[in-house]
């Protein structure tokens, strides 16, 4: 059942998801609604229903790689395929749209959870189109530029919050909606140029958290492009440079590759090992940790890793670390669980 009492409709994988008079009733709530608390249970809510179809999409996309169609041969979409996919791809923009009111909200957790949850809405409308069939499912292409400007722009709003963990989560989103326009760098500027602009923030992880982004986003570049734009023009030579700096506070001055995270043999390793390390737990136990489920000294694991992350670079890098473990890890509803596994870690609130 969902919030409202009405029966969810099953996606293609199994899980549950929202309808769309459901999420119009949770943008409804986020919009008016003079409990703060319902407000931040309808973000989340939203925010969990964006995950549901980003599995979904995922779901299609291995149904594409590897499995036949109804055409007879693997890696050429059905048209039910297609239709699903299409399906998906207009609940997913129908979220974003949702989420947008909490970017406003009076309640800063609502705004940092709203923006939060846009980074998801990017990378979900993004991964069927441009990893399995592009175009295929792109729908109309004035809608999805509509989507993709208000995204843009919201995050660009949020760079201007007056509340560093606010703009520390909006910073996170704009890393994904960079690395969004990979295959059309050009299209990325006014959001590359606004990171850019705050890594002066007076905010020690708000400047850290842009510095991710920009390394979360360029990376994802074909490197001969990003030559060409930082050769071309001054924002672009700033960006490539803060991708490759050291984090500020980072231990003893060591490479800004590195944090104190702990693999499952115990070694430090590399903020891209932290999140092997915990995509490994994560498939040893799939259940996730609430209380009575996975196994403990696995839980406490992945909170050694949220420590160490913390104090090698604050809320930014675990803000960090977390959006790509959420965008690796297959598993449905984990990175919500890691969320809830590092409650109380430094400034992080499950």
């Amino acid at each position: 059942m969902s919030l409202f009492g009405k029966k969810q409709v099953a996606s293609p994988r199994g899980e549950e998801s929202m309808r769309p008079q459901d999420l119009e009733a949770l943008e409804k709530i986020i919009q008016r609604d003079p409990d703060v608390a319902k407000r931040r249970i309808a973000v989340e809510a939203v925010i969990e229903t964006v995950r549901s179809y980003r599995g979904s999409l995922d779901g299609l996309r291995e149904l594409i790689r590897h499995g036949p169609t109804t055409a007879g041969a693997a890696g050429q979409p059905s048209s039910e395929v297609l239709k699903e996919a299409e399906k998906l791809v207009q609940g997913i923009r129908r979220a974003s749209f949702a989420l947008m009111p909490g970017t406003v909200d009076k309640d800063a957790l609502v705004r940092t959870r709203a923006y939060t949850g846009l980074a998801g809405a990017v990378a979900s409308q993004v991964v069927f189109r441009v990893e399995a069939v592009p175009d295929a499912a792109g729908g109309d292409g004035r809608l999805a530029q509509m989507v993709y400007s208000a995204i843009g722009g919201c995050l660009t709003e949020g760079m201007k919050d007056a509340e560093a963990s606010v703009r520390v989560a909006a910073a996170t989103s704009l890393g994904e909606y960079v690395k969004s326009w990979a295959k059309a760098p050009g299209g990325a500027r006014q959001a590359v140029g606004t990171l850019v602009d705050h890594l002066e923030d007076p905010d020690r992880e708000v400047r850290e958290a842009g510095r991710i982004a920009l390394r979360h986003g360029l990376e994802s570049f074909p490197q001969d492009a990003l030559a060409r734009l930082v050769a071309e023009e001054d924002i672009w030579r700033r960006a490539a440079e803060a991708a490759r700096a050291p984090f500020e506070g980072s231990l003893s001055g060591e490479d800004p590759n590195r944090a104190e995270a702990v693999s499952p043999g115990g070694a430090s390793a590399s903020t891209s090992e932290a999140v092997e390390s915990l995509l490994a737990i994560y498939t040893a136990n799939p259940e996730g940790f609430a209380p009575g489920y996975g196994d403990p000294m696995a839980r406490e694991q992945v909170r050694r890793i949220g420590k160490a992350l913390n104090l090698s670079g604050g809320m930014a890098l675990m803000l960090g670390i977390h959006a790509e473990f959420a965008g690796r890890c297959q598993i449905l509803g984990a990175a919500r669980n890691l969320e809830h596994t590092w409650d109380g870690i430094g400034d992080w609130r499950g």
